[in-house]
């Protein structure tokens, strides 16, 4: 298999904070997702890392799991990786692309969270689509920081839709998105760089 080097900008979602994206409301990077401690048990969440982005869809009558992924940089710059295998996950076959267009969660692609505040208050990372949505994960507290992680998009018209993690589908102004809420150790980013469709 022919390996195909992935976009400048991913290769700059690996980088430490401070890459520079270039124009079109994509910015400059100032600062880093903030690592969340739990007040329960004194540990520190990293919000950065791999995320399961997957879901099931029927095709041709079969249910299928699909074996999508989001990638949180520690800039938080976000990748999201789709699997060409539809969920077969055969090795030496299944490759991964980029999200794009109309694809699921490819609102989300090379854009970086920042830290915000959720619309019930809640601490949260979040960035504002190209069109206008704002898509946001809610940092975790005391009470949910052994839960998969809250996550909601607010349309620019209309309400919010929230979801807690268990790879729940919902689509906001056409746009489908998916994030499972718990920070995986596998694939790694390298895993996925290495699959990575010609």
């Amino acid at each position: 298999m022919r390996m195909l080097r992935l976009p400048a900008l991913l290769c700059c979602g690996v980088a430490l904070a401070g890459c520079n994206m270039g124009s079109g409301g994509r910015g400059t990077v100032a600062s880093t997702v903030p690592p969340v401690v739990s007040v329960a048990t004194g540990t520190t969440v990293s919000i950065a890392g791999m995320y399961s982005a997957s879901y099931t869809a029927t095709i041709n009558g079969t249910a299928v799991t699909t074996q999508d992924y989001i990638y949180i940089a520690p800039n938080g710059l976000v990748n999201v990786f789709l699997s060409q295998d539809d969920g077969t996950v055969t090795p030496g076959r299944n490759c991964y692309l980029l999200a794009t267009g109309q694809q699921i969660d490819a609102p989300l692609q090379n854009l970086v969270l920042v830290s915000g505040s959720a619309p019930t208050g809640a601490s949260d990372i979040q960035v504002t689509l190209s069109n206008g949505d704002t898509f946001g994960i809610i940092l975790p507290n005391a009470t949910t920081a052994s839960q998969a992680l809250s996550w909601f998009v607010t349309p620019a018209q209309g309400t919010t839709v929230y979801a807690q993690g268990g790879n729940q589908v919902q689509t906001v102004d056409g746009y489908r998105y998916v994030f499972g809420g718990t920070n995986l150790t596998t694939p790694t980013l390298t895993e996925l760089q290495a699959a990575t469709c010609t």
